[in-house]
């Protein structure tokens, strides 16, 4: 009885918080107009990209420059970035959502946490990708916000229903986001710039999620993503993603594949 009494209290309290925080859009728009102006452009190395408001929704759009790389190159690398830093535990959010190979566009739904203790906050948000010669084009969209704030639970919340204006902690989320979205985008971008030439081949392939023999450690994570387990034996590499699913590489090529 106590637990109901204390979860309906708890419940309540977010009620009465969500009622004190209601805002208009056009509010919110016009705060984070004014936050994009007279916060550091830069934090930490990473330059901030923060959220606006459009049609009562908050999301980031961005073109980033990568000069003297093609459309093909960008992709390939973006995409390969996109699936070698997913979470791959039985609990996580993270997944490719769509992919374009000819438009070369590609779709990602990914989870990060932020800080600890009473601070600890962790964001949701899709992050829609196109790439053309020397520019990658994103929109990161649907974002929310699991955070501590009144209450016994956690609360999760769409960005855009927070009310920085008035609440210290919603302000700190949308800078925490801000930080965390910049950062994945200015790594994968650091990606791509070092990984100017990755070659793929096996399109049809990857499109069918096969490995055949010949294929490249590239064309495999395309394919089937990162494995569980990868082992170096005699000259060999081994991925394993089971029991029943083992792909064997000698020199960077595909020579075995046990399924």
């Amino acid at each position: 009885m106590l637990c109901t009494i204390l979860a309906a209290s708890s419940l309540l309290s977010a009620a009465l918080a969500d009622s004190k925080d209601e805002i208009t859009g056009m509010e919110l728009r016009e705060w984070a107009e004014e936050q994009a102006r007279v916060l550091p452009p830069v934090i930490n190395g990473v330059k901030m990209m923060r959220p606006v408001i459009e049609e009562e929704k908050a999301s980031v759009s961005e073109i980033v420059d990568i000069p003297g790389v093609d459309k093909d190159h960008i992709f390939i690398a973006a995409l390969t970035y996109a699936i070698e830093h997913m979470d791959d535990s039985e609990k996580s959010i993270d997944k490719i959502d769509a992919v374009d190979y000819d438009a070369k566009r590609f779709v990602l739904t990914r989870r990060e946490e932020y800080g600890d203790g009473k601070k600890a906050s962790a964001f949701k948000g899709t992050i829609a990708f196109q790439c053309a010669d020397d520019m990658l084009s994103f929109t990161t969209y649907d974002i929310e916000a699991s955070y501590k704030e009144k209450g016994i639970l956690p609360r999760t919340r769409a960005l855009e229903k927070l009310n920085p204006m008035k609440n210290e902690r919603h302000k700190e989320l949308f800078e925490d986001f801000s930080f965390t979205n910049s950062r994945y985008i200015q790594n994968l971008t650091d990606y791509i710039k070092g990984h100017p030439s990755l070659e793929v081949t096996h399109w049809k392939e990857i499109k069918e999620h096969e490995v055949t023999k010949g294929m490249n450690e590239t064309e495999v994570k395309l394919s089937v993503g990162i494995p569980s387990i990868a082992r170096q034996t005699s000259g060999k590499t081994k991925w394993m993603y089971g029991n029943d699913f083992v792909v064997i590489f000698i020199d960077g090529e595909v020579s075995t594949v046990i399924d």
